[in-house]
């Protein structure tokens, strides 16, 4: 309401002054070659306000952090009456981070896969959490593997985690090449060091790996201070595989910076 009040004020404003500074008749003669601009305008402000209150109920409960009305909302509207909106599913997935209870996502993938498989391959990094947190490998390198050549968000995090999930199998050889190739391809500097560290235990077993390891290490600590990763690190939580993996990252730039640990 405040907004509406501000917004036709300022319009008002603007409709005003050419009669004050111009005077009237010229005044008519702009208005009515510019008659189409009230029209958008009221237009564009229809729209605001039809989203708002399409969304006022989501928008209010997100405000006053009520997470576990807001859970049931947003349940009701996406399993029982099939809004498989972006914003809906997005929210439920991050309130569910939030409540503890990762393993509703599963029942979420489950209908969006039979409903909507556009909205797994957007949020597939999100829906593969559970899977990081229950350390359930074999799934890891099943789900991670079906959009690690997918044009998806996050795909360097997608291919890091299918690449680990293999490692975690004992497919050294296999998991070593894939954390190689990708490393090559990364320019994110907190993932960079994440890889670096996973491959650092190999470098015994393999001298490709340790010239590589060696060579990029430094060239990380030619690049960035221990304090600009932290920065990094604490800027990038939107990234939800960045707030499950920060003990293992922090452990790899203490790795990466050695007398600088936390």
């Amino acid at each position: 309401m405040l907004f509406n009040i501000l917004i036709l004020i300022s319009f008002t404003v603007v409709l005003v002054m050419p009669v004050i500074i111009l005077g009237s008749g010229y005044s008519l003669k702009l208005w009515s070659s510019t008659w189409y601009l009230p029209a958008l305008f009221g237009l564009i402000i229809l729209g605001i306000d039809g989203y708002f209150f399409m969304n006022w109920r989501l928008f209010t409960l997100l405000e006053s952090e009520n997470w576990s009305d807001l859970m049931s909302f947003l349940e009701e509207r996406i399993f029982r009456k099939g809004e498989m909106r972006t914003s809906y599913v997005r929210t439920l997935i991050q309130t569910y981070f939030v409540r503890g209870r990762v393993k509703d996502i599963e029942p979420l993938e489950k209908l969006l896969r039979e409903k909507k498989p556009a909205l797994v391959r957007k949020f597939a990094l999100e829906l593969g959490m559970p899977k990081v947190l229950h350390k359930d490998h074999a799934d890891m390198v099943v789900f991670f593997g079906e959009f690690a050549d997918q044009q998806v968000p996050h795909k360097q995090w997608i291919r890091f985690f299918h690449a680990f999930g293999v490692l975690m199998q004992q497919e050294h050889a296999e998991g070593r090449e894939e954390l190689l190739s990708l490393s090559k391809d990364v320019r994110e500097p907190v993932l960079q060091a994440l890889i670096l560290y996973t491959l650092d235990p190999f470098r015994t077993l393999d001298s490709e790996v340790l010239e590589y390891v060696d060579e990029q290490k430094e060239l990380i600590r030619t690049k960035y201070s221990r304090t600009d990763l932290d920065k990094e690190l604490s800027s990038r939580r939107e990234n939800i595989a960045i707030v499950i993996m920060t003990p293992l990252i922090k452990d790899a730039l203490n790795w990466l910076f050695p007398g600088d640990e936390e």
